[in-house]
């Protein structure tokens, strides 16, 4: 019998652990999971599932190439990252998390974008909403208005200073080195999209031209060629073609070749909105786990009795449950802003699961999102410090 890895183990035993305490104690865990919920279902879905909707819909109509055009310069100096990067982090900004991940994702996907330009998208595109800091934490918790702008700047700050720290990240990481993986494949897909337009382009050619020398001679339409066989045409068709050729990505960011032309009343929306429904759901579900598990370490005795470190602490696991518990706390508003500006720029470990389910795809590990995160919760902090001492 094959041995099983210390995480599955562990897992195992969180699992048969949660099990036994939802059966034991029904009614407390209950209750957490419903307040989970209803707080999901009367604050994050009513932004978060038009959000992911909307951003979709501008995705498939070719949103992305304007906004593309005029930030690919600014994000190609500053980040040294695709110039799709520009069009990701203004939506990262007005929406929040997981939206960030979940575009690269998207864009990934479609072959717009490589892995590593993933991974060097990430650690500036990986952002809270502005109004879940002004909002909720300024006028909710903190009830200063002035706290929440100086946590959204430093929060912007920190994620535009993270993005220069990781600007040569467009490289292979797993063996400690930095190899430039990226440009020569990106000239080579450059290289493959063009010899593919021009020969769809002579094709298109050709057809005309006899087109046009049949319907002089014999009134034969040859764009109508569902009667005649192939081999009149001596034309190939897609199936002859290699699926690699057929699946390059446009430069109108498109998310497949079937979309691609057509109206944005044709496009799919059923799918989208399907998808966009089912990875707003699993925000709920991972926000409501996240917040049992605050419970569990409350009900079992393993949080501190003091006040900031439980906020702490339950921050790092779901940030929203987390800074709740921080605001009731005794701590001064000028020492307590820092301290939300960095946890806000963590996410806490609800969020990085969320964004993860989107980002594995794209062939980044969970260590790196942890590290990224990490120095931008560092980062932050110091911004918002400086910041608060030329306020105050």
């Amino acid at each position: 019998m094959k041995s099983l890895s210390v995480p599955k183990i562990l897992s195992i035993f969180l699992s048969l652990l949660f099990m036994f305490l939802l059966i034991a104690f029904p009614a407390i865990y209950a209750e957490a999971f419903g307040g989970a919920l209803n707080l999901f279902i009367l604050t994050a879905l009513p932004v978060t599932l038009p959000f992911f909707i909307f951003s979709s819909i501008l995705m498939n109509s070719g949103f992305a190439a304007p906004i593309t055009k005029l930030t690919k310069k600014t994000t190609l100096f500053i980040f040294n990252s695709h110039e799709i990067s520009g069009y990701i982090f203004l939506m990262s900004l007005l929406c929040g998390y997981p939206i960030g991940a979940k575009l690269i994702s998207d864009f990934y996907e479609t072959g717009t974008v490589t892995a590593a330009d993933a991974r060097s998208m990430l650690p500036f595109t990986s952002t809270a909403s502005p109004l879940f800091i002004l909002i909720t934490v300024a006028a909710g918790m903190l009830q200063n208005p002035l706290a929440g702008l100086i946590i959204l700047v430093a929060h912007y700050l920190g994620a535009i200073v993270n993005g220069l720290l990781f600007k040569d990240v467009r490289c292979k990481m797993e063996d400690g080195r930095c190899e430039d993986v990226d440009l020569d494949k990106r000239e080579e897909i450059k290289d493959k999209r063009q010899k593919i337009k021009d020969k769809r382009d002579s094709i298109n050619t050709i057809r005309q031209m006899r087109n046009e020398e049949n319907e002089a001679n014999c009134g034969i339409n040859l764009n109508n060629t569902e009667h005649l066989p192939s081999s009149i045409l001596h034309l190939p068709s897609n199936s002859h073609l290699p699926s690699s050729i057929l699946h390059l990505p446009s430069n109108s960011y498109l998310p497949s070749p079937s979309t691609v032309n057509r109206p944005l009343s044709t496009v799919n929306l059923l799918d989208i909105v399907t998808q966009s429904t089912s990875a707003t759901l699993g925000i709920g579900a991972f926000l409501a786990l996240f917040t049992m598990i605050i419970t569990m370490l409350n009900h079992l005795g393993f949080m501190p009795a003091n006040e900031v470190a439980k906020g702490i602490i339950s921050s790092l696991i779901e940030i929203t449950q987390g800074l709740q518990i921080l605001s009731a706390s005794n701590l001064t508003i000028k020492l307590s802003i820092p301290i939300f500006s960095a946890l806000i720029s963590f996410g806490g470990l609800s969020v990085a699961f969320q964004s993860m389910a989107f980002l594995s795809k794209c062939k980044i590990k969970f260590r790196f999102y942890l590290f990224a995160k990490l120095t931008q919760t560092i980062i932050t902090f110091f911004i918002c410090l400086i910041i608060c001492l030329v306020v105050w």
